[in-house]
Parts: structure tokens; C-alpha cells; sequence
């Protein structure tokens, strides 16, 4: 991975240089997220079936815009009827392109 293998170098050579002092440590932050998502040593939860006593544990994702993966399964999730729960009042708004042909063809 790229960030794993390069973030402390950019960090000591070009981060002060590219990034405002006071977001530096936002940055920091947030690649620091990413670079412990899906990762056990970041944290994870464990669930142990009661029957059986089969044990599983899942890693904590960083679910930052950031992350490829996180803001992969982000985008999966929303679709064009998605806002409606969270709209106030009762319009509702939908617009359709038509393609070459159009209304007049």
C-alpha cells in the first residue's frame, strides 16, 4: 500500500510544505484512520456464539471519505430514494434526462 510505505517520508519532507499548519494535524488524523482500517490492531469486535463457542472478530473500519474502501461501501449505500427519510415536509422531487430522441422526436 502506498500510504504504508511512504506516509512518514511525506510527513518529514513535504507536509508542512503542502498542508495548512492548522489542518496538519486533521491530516494526520484522518490517513492515520485509514491506515488502521479493517486492521485488528485498530480495534475490532468480537462475537462469540453461545452454542458452539466460535469465535469471530471484526476489524473497526476508519469510514472516512478518504479511505477507498470505506467510501466504496459509502457510496454503495446511497441511492436516489435515500434522502427521503430525512426530508421535512411532503415534496418530493424527481427529474429524469431524456436521451437524443428527446420529447419533440
Amino acid at each position: 500500500m502506498i500510504f504504508l510505505d511512504h506516509w512518514e517520508r511525506y510527513c518529514d519532507l513535504r507536509l508542512a510544505d503542502e498542508v495548512p499548519f492548522d489542518q496538519q494535524a486533521y491530516v494526520r488524523d484522518i490517513v492515520q484512520r485509514m491506515l488502521l482500517c479493517c486492521d485488528p490492531e485498530g480495534g475490532y469486535a468480537r462475537w462469540v456464539c453461545p452454542g458452539c463457542h466460535y469465535e469471530l472478530r471484526v476489524p473497526f473500519s476508519c469510514k472516512t471519505r478518504f479511505c477507498p474502501s470505506c467510501i466504496k461501501y459509502l457510496k454503495s449505500r446511497d441511492s436516489p430514494f435515500r434522502f427521503l427519510g430525512y426530508v421535512p415536509g411532503s415534496l418530493f422531487h424527481l427529474s429524469r434526462t431524456l436521451g437524443a430522441v428527446g420529447f419533440f422526436g
